[in-house]
């Protein structure tokens, strides 16, 4: 399973001195086969992946709705049910855990979870006692990592 990863705000030229030195694809991340494992082995050695279950998704009966619920992209409508329905999904996508570090079920699924500012800043905190990877993709990924808290945190699609 592929994953993707990308900035919640997308980087600009105008988030650099210079013009040249936005890269217009430092705002995304794209993992495939072993390098997802990599990654998740590298936070795992490092304490920065944390083992929990993913929250319970919102369930269209509690909403007074028939499922499946159809995106609000898909259809125009101002039902109340249907925009509290995907309030609430966008919610629990970003769920966020009292331990640091990344939940690892954001990174073990590719279903749109967000991973916050603050799981990030955690992250980081606890690789810096690390000593810098060797890995080339491991380095991207931190430094992924770094941008990321600056530009909303990432998602994982």
């Amino acid at each position: 399973m592929a994953l993707d990863l990308s900035y919640v705000e997308k980087v600009t030229h105008t988030d650099a001195d210079d013009a040249s030195l936005c890269d217009s694809s430092s705002d995304q991340l794209s993992l495939y086969g072993t390098a997802r494992g990599r990654i998740l082995a590298y936070l795992r050695e490092h304490n920065a992946l944390v083992s929990c279950e993913p929250p319970e998704p919102p369930h269209a009966e509690d909403f007074g709705l028939d499922a499946p619920v159809p995106y609000p992209w898909s259809v125009e409508t101002d039902d109340p049910r249907v925009v509290a329905f995907w309030a609430a999904h966008d919610a629990s996508l970003a769920t966020e855990i009292a331990e640091p570090g990344i939940p690892a079920f954001k990174l073990e699924s590719n279903d749109g979870w967000l991973v916050t500012p603050r799981e990030i800043a955690a992250t980081l905190d606890l690789l810096a006692a690390a000593p810098a990877p060797q890995d080339e993709l491991i380095t991207r990924f931190v430094a992924f990592l770094r941008g990321a808290v600056e530009h909303g945190g990432f998602t994982v699609d």
